[in-house]
């Protein structure tokens, strides 16, 4: 069974920690990718975890598009 995880976090730290609790759970580095506004940043993630930087710009916008949209539902649904 595939599992899909979604999460935001306001500093590359918390990312870095999420994965790291990820990985002690049994998520292998691979099946874990990133998406950040700065490529600089999204490399020192991947690089002190091993998780998959997202492929390219065109990528990246479009998983945040679908996380932004997926927010604003929750955000909405609770409201």
């Amino acid at each position: 069974m595939n599992k899909t995880i979604l999460a935001i976090f306001a500093t590359h730290a918390d990312a870095e920690a999420a994965i790291n609790d990820l990985q002690k759970n049994g998520y292998q580095a691979k099946d874990i990718s990133i998406v950040m506004k700065d490529s600089t940043e999204a490399k020192v993630v991947a690089t002190n975890t091993g998780a998959t930087v997202a492929g390219d710009t065109a990528a990246g916008a479009a998983t945040g598009g679908i996380v932004g949209g997926l927010a604003g539902l929750v955000m909405g649904l609770t409201a």
